[in-house]
């Protein structure tokens, strides 16, 4: 049975420390710890021999003070950074941390070639990501070295390099600047060796647990450079030119350990480009060299477009296990190269954060 409250009014008229040693204060403790408290402090002030008046204002006060403590909310800990917090804003789970965020993944992949060249090809990679603040760095680094067929005959010396050096700055949850750097060498096109830097912005269009779709937007400049032997064909040594560039991800959680990877990759060009053809064969506009073989036949826009669609199964906490199909179209080829060019691949990669 709750011990009646009418026992405070009765101590508050005077109550006296023999009456609070006749109760059977453990008892009373066990039952209400509140009404325990209060018989206590009364006594302590009785003893201290203050009026009821003020026993009454100091325990009206004190027990306010336990009150609102008791109904502080606790400090909530520091929201941990989701799996792939490079994906998502700084301001995700609140505001940005001012701490060092590291990750990187190595893989290492087979992949069947078909387009411009024909074959398999061996590849390594490594992905390093870091933040610090609302500030996000990404490089990019890939390796490539192999034995392929090319116009009908083995090219044994082929190989690609790339690197792609990516700075994004948060404004909030969903804008963000953007920079980056990208360079390809390919020994396998008539320009094999392609740079691009740019400077734009972009928004996280969608961000949850299933979902993350992002897209960049900027503008910026590309420089291509001819291959030795196409230098002689057609007397040219570079295209400089300023691009519009489009960068769209798309990520979709299918299951636990299953994940469905879609990016669309554009490049505008802005300015109009030579186009070449055989001048034996072609109405020239131009012929750039007196030994060129090649010459200019008209002047067009290019743009380059990458698709790449994939699925990614996690084997482990840091490795996983990744199907892709690539497949990538230039409007204005150099020369004799493909228009499109396609890859399909299959990689181990482990992760580290």
């Amino acid at each position: 049975m709750r011990i009646p409250y009418i026992l405070l009014v009765v101590s508050s008229m005077q109550i006296t420390a023999s009456y609070a040693s006749d109760v059977d204060l453990q008892f009373i403790k066990s039952v209400d710890a509140n009404l325990y408290k209060q018989i206590q402090q009364i006594a302590r002030c009785k003893a201290l021999n203050k009026s009821a008046e003020q026993c009454s204002k100091d325990i009206s006060k004190s027990n306010t003070v336990t009150s609102k403590a008791k109904t502080q909310p606790a400090a909530q800990p520091s929201p941990s950074a989701p799996s792939k917090w490079w994906q998502a804003s700084a301001y995700a789970q609140g505001q940005p941390q001012s701490k060092w965020l590291h990750a990187a993944d190595v893989s290492v992949s087979l992949s069947k070639l078909s387009g411009n060249i024909d074959g398999d090809q061996n590849s390594i990679s490594l992905n390093y990501f870091s933040r610090y603040d609302a500030w996000t760095n990404s490089l990019s680094l890939a390796y490539s070295k192999d034995k392929v067929t090319q116009s009908n005959q083995l090219v044994s010396d082929r190989s690609y390099k790339l690197f792609n050096y990516g700075g994004k700055y948060d404004f909030n949850r969903t804008w963000f600047g953007q920079l980056g750097w990208i360079k390809e060498q390919d020994d396998s096109l008539s320009l094999d060796d392609k740079t691009v830097a740019y400077l734009g912005g972009g928004a996280y269009l969608t961000y949850s647990d299933n979902h993350k779709l992002h897209l960049v937007m900027a503008l910026g400049n590309q420089n291509d450079q001819v291959s030795d032997a196409n230098r002689t064909l057609t007397g040219l040594n570079e295209f400089d030119y300023n691009v519009a560039y489009a960068y769209q991800e798309y990520n979709w959680q299918i299951a636990d350990n299953l994940m469905f990877n879609q990016s669309l990759s554009i490049i505008y060009g802005l300015d109009d480009l030579a186009e070449f053809a055989d001048a034996s064969t072609s109405v020239c506009k131009e012929t750039l060299t007196s030994t060129a073989t090649y010459c200019i036949v008209d002047h067009n826009k290019s743009s380059q477009y990458q698709l790449t669609l994939g699925l990614e199964y996690r084997l482990s906490k840091m490795v996983s296990l990744s199907y892709s199909f690539n497949f990538d179209h230039d409007t204005q080829p150099f020369l004799d190269d493909d228009a499109s060019n396609s890859s399909q691949s299959l990689a181990v990669t482990a992760r580290f954060q």
